[in-house]
């Protein structure tokens, strides 16, 4: 399942306001499952922020200033995913990153946490989520998994999820036990090179990044990368050719004022990983359109 390159966007539940505080907040998406269906994007980040009064966890990227979202309610973003993938079985795994936002509730502990992958587990059965122990097996670490077992093969990883947390802040030193295990959690932490937990990382900058992201490709890892958008397209080049198996974009598709827009060439809406997939393989084997209706 490692051996792909697929399309992602950034805030993927973002609406902008109108107008935005500032430009760089000025992008929009279609709702989730118009990503899925009609713009081939198999990756989604979601910004998350528990409500204390409300008791409950929401997307949005800043109170006040940038609230816009197509599903407020972090469950019902999941759903929203999850209603297309139950009429989709076919489709390739689908990455799901977790950017968690404001004051961490710390002092729940545990409670937190049950919380949290509870929300998960309403949109999602756990049979269809890739976890780090469905990942490690019967190795002593993650990373020793990753980088001599490997990933699970695709045909098991079809029509699942993955999920995986972009921060090194309290919530994820704490859900990863100060960053040494993820035994029985349903999630996988952002690490550092080297650390048991170790097998997504995130590289962004494609093009200064770009042979620290192949050799954690070629190791085993899953890498997530962003391109470099309309102002710095030849960014997106550089992420293609690294084999990063992961790149975000605010441009999945066509949008006013740019000709700019990310595809995965030849892809279906994926394609074979350019570095690490083994010979033979085309795109139809990553995700057939057959397979989808």
């Amino acid at each position: 399942m490692n051996q792909v390159q697929l399309k992602g966007t950034h805030n993927s539940y973002h609406i902008a306001q109108d107008p935005p505080p500032v430009p760089e907040l000025g992008y929009s998406f279609e709702p989730l499952d118009v990503q899925l269906e009609e713009q081939g994007v198999r990756k989604f980040e979601f910004d998350t922020n528990y409500v204390q009064s409300s008791d409950t966890i929401e997307v949005f990227h800043i109170l006040i200033v940038d609230e816009g979202t197509h599903c407020r309610m972090f469950v019902d973003c999941l759903r929203t995913i999850e209603n297309w993938s139950s009429a989709h079985p076919g489709h390739v795994p689908l990455f799901i990153q977790i950017e968690p936002k404001g004051q961490f509730p710390g002092w729940l502990g545990e409670e937190f946490f049950e919380k949290f992958e509870g929300e998960i587990l309403r949109a999602f059965p756990r049979e269809r989520i890739i976890t780090p122990d469905d990942v490690q097996g019967q190795a002593s670490t993650l990373r020793e998994a990753v980088t001599s077992t490997g990933w699970p093969t695709l045909g098991a990883a079809r029509g699942k999820v993955m999920f995986f947390i972009n921060d090194r802040s309290d919530f994820a030193q704490a859900y990863s036990r100060n960053f040494t295990s993820t035994e029985g959690r349903l999630m996988f932490a952002e690490s550092e090179p080297d650390e048991d937990i170790e097998a997504v990382r995130i590289l962004n900058g494609a093009m200064d990044q770009f042979d620290a992201i192949r050799e954690a490709v070629r190791a085993g890892f899953i890498v997530r990368t962003r391109d470099g958008g309309a102002e710095s397209p030849e960014v997106l080049q550089s992420a293609l050719d690294s084999g990063a198996q992961i790149i975000s974009t605010d441009y999945p598709a066509l949008v006013a004022g740019t000709d700019y827009v990310v595809e995965i060439p030849g892809g279906t809406p994926g394609r074979c990983n350019p570095l690490i997939a083994p010979d033979g393989c085309e795109s139809a084997d990553i995700e057939s359109p057959e397979w989808l209706r």
